[in-house]
């Protein structure tokens, strides 16, 4: 049905850019960033100049070294998606809930 839709899955490890941007397991900027430059809802680089805007905004009391690692996890996401074939996804998914295990009932 994903195939019929031509529905598109795109991938991102938000974890690793925030991790090298000294940012630890908070997600949230290089997951905006994804999501605004995948869609297209602000159009070129109006998303990365709004989210520049509104994190120097949320962050700069906390120090301008916040701010700047919070724009550098913005640059990476830009790039580091990666589109993914929904065949394999599916097949993918299919073999997961084969070899998992079903869990036990906690009473």
């Amino acid at each position: 049905m994903l195939n019929q839709k031509k529905a598109r899955f795109y991938v991102v490890n938000a974890a690793k850019i925030a991790r090298e941007c000294g940012l630890g397991a908070r997600i949230n900027t290089v997951m905006q960033m994804a999501f605004f430059h995948l869609t297209h809802i602000l159009p070129g680089d109006s998303a990365l100049v709004e989210l520049q805007g509104a994190i120097a905004k949320s962050y700069s009391s906390k120090g301008q070294d916040l701010v700047e690692r919070n724009w550098q996890a913005l640059a990476l996401a830009q790039n580091r998606w990666r589109k993914c074939r929904c065949r394999r996804l599916i097949r993918t998914a299919r073999i997961a809930r084969r070899s998992s295990p079903t869990p036990r009932r906690i009473s």
